[in-house]
């Protein structure tokens, strides 16, 4: 513990690198010479797991140390290499190794692997791993989930994945003539799909069970997800162009996984909860809106959880900035698609109207013609077709996740009231994420907002109401419809001057659930 501390700093391990001891270290870490690495050795010790981890991620800090450690490298891979040899032998059937050795072998080797793959924080260093592991043995961690789909291997090899996949740094960076990283998509793909299906499949009849039996996995596969969907090395585009499917079926397993998992469960398991809202806010950010459709089951369930998590007050408040996060993107896209659809039907106005991009009710109202379709796949949008000139034939459909929240004001107005209520009464140390998206509902219920906040003014005994109707009407001051980034300045800093003038006043609150059947 005190040696991977000690090399975490760039001055100290630059010393240990040269030392005597650690050469000999990066030159013998086979079993035979420590016998905590022994796969065979079965040990009571729960930790030891944990410590070949961390004892690799300090070996890999300090390999990495010099600058050109090119040939180190190789010669530190060479007893894995030999190791996953013999498994892949083994597992076509022509090896010595009976099944229970290869399952305790790779259960150490993907430990440390993990550690090694941590350490790792430039382009030069992942792509020297790349090189190894791919693709002469990712082969071995798709077919150990196949066989080990509900044992512990399952486990370490997704947290390893996790690692793998994971572009801290920018490390993931291939030439731009390279496919690796549509390669090492769909290597994940094949993963998670596999996984994700035998958990589908798992029934838990102990309800003590659940988390190691059914949501760890389930955490695991949206942590991977997050970070290969954020990771910027593979385009997402060309799997749609070349018809192939590996996006599409991570991506309706996904959506599978959520509703299985109640969203009370979804919301009080911590680690479960985090990995979720990561998910979504990555999944809001680009992917969302450039589906075709989604299941208004799976939509209802995703807004579900996001007013379930954001009242809960805990010390972390990393869930709850989540769920704000993709609300806020959510209604972002929308207001810009309503405001591009007004500049459409303006095509014929003046220049001077077409400017103004401000949304009134109107538009609000006569957005869509009707309700769009809902499909029950996946796949991508496609593209709206242009006339010779480069101009849009006739006026597009309303995108389905704009008709979803016009057609569902009720749940936006619900999460609004949560918002308002956290950010005017609650001492949260988020308060800046938990005021992001409330200019975008504002500004998508214009009309709800101000009957809301008139009742919230009557509701304040009579000698208060005139201080209080002053602190709400500086809440727009200065506050265009829009969502630009002058505008959402402008709010914040009315936002944070309301929720301290409504701090100096003992202020009667609403109960969101109330309220929005009383309005």
């Amino acid at each position: 513990m005190l040696v991977g501390l000690v090399t975490i700093r760039y001055s100290s391990v630059k010393h240990i690198r040269k030392l005597d001891t650690t050469k000999a270290l990066l030159r013998n870490h086979n079993p035979s010479d420590f016998r905590f690495l022994d796969p065979t050795r079965k040990s009571t010790d729960t930790n030891m797991g944990r410590c070949r981890t961390m004892y690799y991620t300090t070996l890999s800090r300090l390999l990495f140390a010099e600058d050109n450690a090119d040939a180190d490298f190789w010669r530190f891979v060479k007893p894995w290499e030999t190791t996953l040899d013999q498994i892949v032998l083994a597992l076509q059937g022509s090896g010595k190794l009976s099944e229970e050795d290869i399952r305790l072998t790779l259960l150490g080797v993907f430990k440390d692997l993990r550690g090694l793959v941590t350490s790792i924080s430039n382009r030069k260093q992942y792509n020297l791993f790349h090189e190894w592991f791919y693709p002469a043995y990712t082969p071995i961690a798709f077919r150990a989930i196949e066989l080990w789909s509900q044992d512990e291997l399952a486990i370490v090899i997704l947290r390893f994945w996790h690692e793998f996949t994971t572009n801290k740094c920018s490390r993931i960076t291939f030439d731009s003539s390279s496919p690796d990283g549509i390669l090492l998509f769909r290597e994940t793909s094949n993963i998670l799909c596999t996984h994700g299906q035998s958990l589908l499949n798992r029934t838990i009849s102990n309800g003590s069970e659940r988390w190691t039996g059914k949501y760890k996995g389930i955490m695991l596969y949206f942590n991977v997800m997050s970070v290969s969907l954020s990771g910027k090395y593979a385009n997402f585009g060309v799997f749609k162009l070349y018809g192939d499917k590996a996006l599409d079926h991570v991506l309706e397993l996904f959506f599978q996984l959520m509703l299985a998992v109640p969203v009370d469960d979804m919301v009080s398991f911590p680690k479960l909860a985090r990995a979720f809202f990561s998910v979504i806010d990555v999944f809001a950010s680009d992917h969302m809106v450039g589906l075709s459709m989604m299941p208004e089951s799976v939509l209802t369930y995703i807004f579900q959880t996001m007013a379930e998590v954001i009242p809960l007050q805990s010390s972390d408040a990393t869930c709850s900035s989540m769920a704000c996060s993709a609300i806020d993107k959510i209604c972002t896209f929308v207001l810009n698609w309503l405001i591009k659809s007004k500049i459409r039907k303006a095509e014929n106005r003046d220049a001077d109207e077409m400017l103004d991009t401000t949304l009134d009710d109107e538009d609000l109202a006569s957005v869509s013609d009707g309700p769009s379709q809902h499909k029950n796949s996946v796949d991508l949008m496609n593209s709206i077709p242009l006339d010779s000139k480069g101009r849009l034939q006739g006026q597009p459909r309303t995108h389905w996740l704009v008709d979803y929240v016009l057609s569902n004001k009720s749940v936006m107005s619900y999460l609004f009231m949560i918002l308002f209520k956290a950010v005017a009464f609650e001492n949260r140390s988020n308060h800046w994420s938990l005021s992001r998206p409330l200019l975008g509902l504002i500004l998508l219920n214009k009309e709800f907002y101000t009957e809301y906040t008139m009742r919230f003014v009557q509701a304040q005994l009579s000698d208060r109401q005139e201080q209080v109707q002053k602190a709400v009407d500086g809440l727009m001051e200065g506050v265009e419809n829009n969502l630009s980034a002058s505008n959402r300045d402008i709010f914040t800093t009315n936002t944070s001057t309301f929720r301290r003038e409504c701090s100096q006043m003992t202020l009667m609150t609403f109960n969101p659930e109330d309220t929005i059947n009383m309005l």
